[in-house]
């Protein structure tokens, strides 16, 4: 049992570095006080306690710190006592962190240069003793105690992180600080924890305590690890190479005083640079005729580059490889590429899937090893970043067979063939004798950067993106997600190891269960009307009734209304740009799973802006947004990868959206059916899509959903006989003219149902008025007489 247990643990102690760079980073709001970061933990209830408790928490100090003073925990009673601690660089000769009490310094007061604090993370720990009114503060081997703290007597209690909004104690005051692994310990029993590892959403997740916290304006450490940035686009004049690019994007001067001019006829080339050393390196590439394979040396005293004669094993010709430097820059690293042994094209030309060393003082080639499951169809970006401590370089790996392929990252060892995939990809279109890739740390801003160069022949520039991560980069979401998956499968079967059979026979009951109610979920059909209503000879009327729906609804068709409760309506709480917001967002969900890209709502509603001031546009009025949906519903807005979506897939006990209903009809297996056309009957008597809502992208969703359900219902009607329903049928015509009031078949199947019904002179006004709208939108008679249309 003990080495099942002992697998266990290395099983999941192996998920660990997925969890590296985690937290929360909190905005200052320099700019806009509407924009700062702050956590409540207590949420509506707060914490009973009855005689001491203790905060613990991982803080980091940002160099880049704008503001002179704020809070970082504020502790608040229920007779209005509170405990805080703050960042203080606002007093005279302060740069301290200080505990206040109420309105008053404490004694403890720590200046942050002694922390070790600035730009890395140290463990805060707050102790809090009620009956003896005491605080005890400590940061690493630093240990500070306040009395008389004026908590005595006080046993409800709130906990803020950065700004907060309760009654009498607001602030916006918040430093340039990240906070993660939050814990509280209450009255020697009741531990919480907020590891703050979230990606997305304005929740914190408190684990197996099931208390989320509340978090205003996030900015989740996690996701900056995973997900690229987009920096900018420049663009230069003439053709230019791309490392020189990369210097003078973080060295102004570069192009004007170090312009490395490199060799305009050699494609693709691997590149390494020391800029300490002022060492430059190029290997292989491809110069139109045959591949190479030696090794160029940068000389800036004659601003040439001379080839260095090398021993030791062979490198066969190729280019599309990647290489780094290590950081003592004794040694280059090179991997993989495209290729062939002669360097001659046309003979059997192949990738390489394999990574060797070369000794700068030696000028020796060695090759370390093959990947045994190599890189296929894939060519690199020509530079890699070498991480000597940790062992491993990061690369950009991607298809060269593709116009329109992806830059995936990847990690790899310097000692062994393993190498991972790394953060998520970023789109990218390959033109061999024109675009260019490389990869870059830069120090001061512990960023990497993904530079991709273009040149125009039209325009004669060379055109410049760059995206930034953040390092050191993270497990992309997707792996981090299934591999979670698989944690927890390994747990479970460990957990139905130690069980004995009794508890096996009740687990596999409760199986059983499970499948019969996800089955019933699987069968559960949208709507209103079920077959007992038909049994009972529904009419009308019934489709008219009030249907009991959750407090909370949205409706769309007709017109946008959206209630918040039984009786609270706060449509009108929507500004333009939220409503148009809200509905891009919601609309892209029903109809994709990943929602709306955060490029879509950029260039819908911001597409005049600056890239900056669009995001900046986004973030504020997403938190506007969740401010009038209320916490509730916010829970169902979640970004995920680049995406915002609303997701009601699984809601239907909390809201209710007619839009999102008759979408589900249109798209289930049983839809031909009469219960359904009755429950689409229903849904859509408001009438169309957003009826006087006009936005240029809303348009085709108006279509789709019309031509829909006019399909539905004429394939309906033409399945089955009209005088074996006629009420039904006399609402399949009604629904038919809501989205398309010179429609045929509505006609048709009108005037049929009337004239059966013994109604003439109404089945002839009905023509008359068809004809009639038909002549004015044609401009031309309609072709089929009453009589036959009838008959």
């Amino acid at each position: 049992m003990g080495k099942i247990l002992l697998v266990v643990v290395l099983l999941i102690s192996s998920f660990t570095e997925y969890a590296q760079n985690y937290g929360l980073y909190f905005n200052e709001g320099a700019n806009n006080n509407q924009e700062v970061t702050g956590i409540d933990l207590t949420g509506r209830r707060s914490f009973k306690i009855a005689d001491e408790f203790t905060v613990v928490f991982d803080l980091q100090l940002r160099s880049d710190r704008q503001t002179k003073f704020g809070y970082i925990l504020r502790i608040i009673g229920d007779k209005g006592a509170n405990l805080g601690i703050i960042y203080d660089n606002f007093s005279e000769g302060k740069n301290d962190i200080v505990l206040i009490a109420g309105q008053d310094f404490t004694s403890i007061s720590l200046d942050i240069n002694d922390l070790n604090l600035i730009d890395q993370w140290g463990q805060i720990r707050l102790e809090v003793d009620l009956v003896q009114d005491i605080a005890s503060f400590i940061i690493g081997d630093t240990l500070c105690t306040a009395v008389n703290i004026g908590l005595r007597g006080q046993h409800l209690f709130n906990f803020f992180f950065g700004a907060n909004s309760m009654s009498n104690f607001e602030t916006t005051n918040v430093p340039a600080m990240n906070v993660r692994d939050i814990y509280l310990q209450i009255d020697n029993k009741r531990e919480l924890h907020w590891p703050l590892n979230e990606h997305s959403g304005n929740f914190a997740d408190g684990g197996e305590n099931h208390r989320k916290a509340l978090v205003t304006n996030p900015v989740w450490l996690a996701i900056r690890h995973i997900e690229w940035e987009f920096e900018e686009k420049d663009s230069y004049p003439g053709k230019i190479a791309l490392e020189d690019l990369y210097f003078h994007k973080f060295h102004k001067d570069t192009l004007k005083q170090e312009k490395l001019l490199f060799p305009d006829s050699l494609w693709h080339y691997a590149f390494a640079s020391d800029p300490l050393k002022s060492n430059y390196y190029i290997f292989g590439g491809f110069n139109g005729k045959a591949y190479r394979n030696s090794m160029l040396e940068y000389d800036s005293n004659s601003s040439r580059w001379n080839e260095i004669e090398a021993g030791g094993s062979a490198v066969t010709p190729r280019y599309l490889s990647a290489m780094g430097i290590d950081d003592s820059g004794d040694s280059l690293f090179i991997l993989g590429g495209y290729g062939s042994k002669s360097g001659n094209p046309l003979l059997n030309p192949h990738f390489y899937s394999d990574f060797w060393a070369y000794s700068i003082q030696d000028s020796v080639f060695s090759k370390l090893f093959d990947y045994e499951e190599g890189f296929g169809t894939h060519a690199f970006g020509r530079t890699m970043i070498i991480d000597s401590i940790e062992n491993c370089y990061y690369a950009l790996k991607f298809n060269p067979l593709s116009k329109n392929t992806k830059l995936q990252l990847i990690k790899g060892n310097l000692r062994n063939p393993k190498w991972n995939i790394m953060a998520d990809p970023v789109p990218y279109s390959f033109i061999p004798e024109k675009s260019d890739i490389a990869l870059f740390y830069h120090a001061g801003d512990k960023k990497m950067f993904c530079l991709t160069s273009y040149y125009s022949d039209s325009l004669d520039q060379t055109i410049l993106k760059s995206y930034s991560l953040y390092y050191p980069p993270g497990v992309p979401l997707e792996i981090i997600q299934e591999q979670a998956s698989v944690r927890r499968m390994w747990i479970w079967i460990i957990l139905i190891i130690l069980l004995d059979t009794a508890v096996l026979v009740i687990i596999t009951v409760r199986k059983r269960r499970f499948k019969h109610d996800e089955k019933k979920e699987s069968e559960y059909v949208p709507g209103f009307f079920s077959k007992d209503l038909l049994e009972n000879n529904w009419k009308s009327d019934d489709l008219d009734k009030e249907t009991v729906l959750p407090d909370n609804r949205i409706y769309l068709l007709g017109g946008f209304q959206f209630y918040l409760g039984p009786d609270q309506e706060i449509s009108g709480k929507f500004s333009p740009i939220l409503k148009e917001l809200f509905l891009l967002i919601l609309l892209y969900s029903s109809q994709d799973e990943n929602g709306a890209s955060v490029k879509k709502l950029l260039e819908q509603i911001w597409g005049d802006m600056s890239l900056k001031n669009a995001k900046n546009n986004l973030s504020v009025n997403i938190n506007k947004l969740r401010v009038i949906i209320g916490p509730e519903m916010s829970e169902l807005l979640v970004h995920v990868s680049g995406y915002w979506k609303f997701d009601l897939s699984d809601k239907k006990d909390l809201v209710f959206c007619d839009f999102w209903e008759t979408w589900r009809i249109l798209r289930s297996e049983n839809r031909s059916n009469e219960v359904q056309i009755l429950n689409l009957i229903h849904l859509t008597k408001r009438g169309g899509l957003l009826l006087n809502t006009n936005y240029e992208w809303l348009d085709s969703f108006k279509a789709n959903i019309s031509n829909e359900i006019i399909d539905l219902l004429v394939e309906y009607s033409e399945q089955h006989n009209i005088k074996d329903n006629l009420e039904l049928y006399l609402n399949i015509a009604d629904t038919i003219f809501l989205f398309d009031m010179i429609n045929e078949h509505a006609v048709e199947i009108k005037c049929k149902t009337l004239v059966a019904l013994g109604k003439h002179s109404m089945a002839k006004d009905t023509y008359n008025a068809f004809i009639r709208d038909y002549k004015m939108l044609y401009d031309e008679d309609f072709p089929v007489p009453l009589k036959e249309l009838i008959s």
